[in-house]
C-alpha cells in the first residue's frame, strides 16, 4: 500500500483513522468495498 500521508503532511495514523471512520460510516469491511461505496455515494 502506498503511503500518501508523509508527502501531504498528514500522519499515517490520521489516514488510518479516517479510513476506519469512513468504512464504519459506509458499513463495509474492506478498502475495496469502501472504494466501491464511495463511488456509489458520489464521495469521489
Amino acid at each position: 500500500m502506498s503511503r500518501p500521508a508523509p508527502s501531504s503532511g498528514i500522519s499515517v495514523l490520521t489516514v488510518q483513522r479516517r479510513a476506519a471512520e469512513l468504512m464504519e460510516t459506509a458499513g463495509v469491511t474492506t478498502h475495496i468495498q469502501l472504494g466501491a461505496e464511495a463511488v456509489r455515494r458520489a464521495w469521489v
